[in-house]
């Protein structure tokens, strides 16, 4: 018995229960449709007792909604895109037919995933066609996507070899690109001065906000999106928020209301979800006793900060911000506070300039700081 279907608009029904195919042979789109479920989902996934077809269906459904949750609507979305744009490669090559190239041999499939990728290379196909070459990497995670969209449909990568391996041609291709793209531009590391520049001379409120949040995010690493406010969507990695960070005097964990919070021995933030598909990971750093650039003073004054706005809640974002009314505090606006402070402090002193710097300068920061204190290169990455 067939569960799955394969063509646009094909369906099998039963008891009002039906499973939907991909549409494989749709129409390249100029807004990039994304890939519809395999289920419109009308089972609820709650059919314990159950026997029989409808059982099935019931828990296919919900293998179906697990595997769904694995990934965000963003990768989903640049699947999508990628198939689109291997459709009008198909039509332009005469195999608009069979998108998933039934009709050809491992070798006609692999040949014909080489020209994919290297008409993408070319910037010949998309609605973005460009006289410039696209990087090796843009080309081949395309290609990956595509890649994807094969095995999910329950066929065998048109990119893997015998042993499921990346197939070497397509190796060697990539490896052909990146020897003559152009270097990648990697943010320059900060220097602590430029983190003492933004605590000193942040003027208004919103300005002492985002100082605060960034040198707190210095000794942590963190990533824009798990301190800022960076765009609305489904992201694996969750904003850091109140409740996630743990004040500790010796082996007491100090309430969010102590008055001398700012003197914590150490601070542990929950890290929740993670792209890294780690949870709830925790990590912890102590006093330095700065007064200035200090870990646990700078996460105690933001802490401070939201619980004096009204209707305070444990599970806001540290970016979020009061002044009559609520808003974000983005990371466009750390961006801007880095880069200022780099053209303050100028590039005779620093090595660089605020072109060369960014929101990842945080990570880059206190990987360098660690390094340069001796600390072992396994100790950095648990950090980061």
């Amino acid at each position: 018995m067939q569960l799955f279907t394969t063509l646009a608009g094909e369906r099998e029904c039963d008891h009002g229960l039906f499973l939907e195919g991909f549409p494989l042979v749709r129409r390249p789109t100029r807004n990039h449709a994304n890939i519809p479920r395999l289920f419109p989902l009308p089972l609820d996934d709650k059919d314990r007792t159950g026997t029989g077809r409808n059982y099935l269906l019931d828990l296919e459904a919900g293998a179906a909604r697990a595997r769904e949750d694995g990934v965000t609507k963003g990768t989903l979305a640049k699947q999508s895109r990628s198939w689109d744009i291997w459709l009008e490669f198909l039509e332009r090559t005469g195999h608009a037919d069979d998108p998933l190239l039934e009709d050809l041999d491992q070798v006609g499939r692999l040949r014909m995933c080489g020209a994919f990728m290297h008409a993408k290379r070319r910037g010949d196909l998309g609605s973005r066609r460009s006289a410039q070459q696209v990087l090796a990497g843009t080309a081949r995670s395309a290609l990956d996507n595509v890649a994807a969209t094969f095995v999910a449909h329950h066929h065998p990568s048109p990119i893997a070899d015998g042993l499921g391996n990346v197939h070497r041609d397509i190796r060697r291709q990539t490896s052909g690109y990146k020897r003559v793209d152009p270097p990648r531009e990697h943010e320059r590391a900060l220097q602590p001065v430029v983190f003492r520049n933004r605590l000193r001379k942040a003027r208004h409120p919103r300005a002492k906000a985002r100082a605060q949040l960034l040198g707190g995010a210095l000794f942590w690493g963190l990533r824009s999106c798990e301190y800022t406010y960076v765009r609305p969507g489904d992201r694996k990695t969750r904003p850091i928020q109140v409740k996630d960070l743990v004040f500790m005097a010796g082996k007491t964990v100090l309430p969010h209301d102590h008055p001398l919070l700012a003197y914590a021995d150490t601070l542990t933030i929950n890290f929740g979800d993670q792209k890294t598909e780690i949870r709830n990971e925790q990590v912890t750093q102590h006093n330095n006793l700065d007064c200035e650039l200090n870990p646990i003073v700078n996460w105690a004054d933001t802490v401070k900060r939201l619980r004096g706005y009204p209707g305070f809640d444990p599970s806001w974002e540290v970016f979020k911000f009061y002044d009559g009314s609520f808003s974000n505090i983005t990371a466009t606006e750390m961006i801007n506070d880095i880069r200022d402070a780099v053209d303050d402090i100028g590039e005779e002193t620093l090595g660089y300039t605020s072109a060369e710097v960014g929101t990842h300068s945080v990570r880059s920061s206190l990987a360098m700081l660690m390094y340069l204190a001796g600390e072992p290169v396994y100790t950095i990455m648990l950090i980061g």
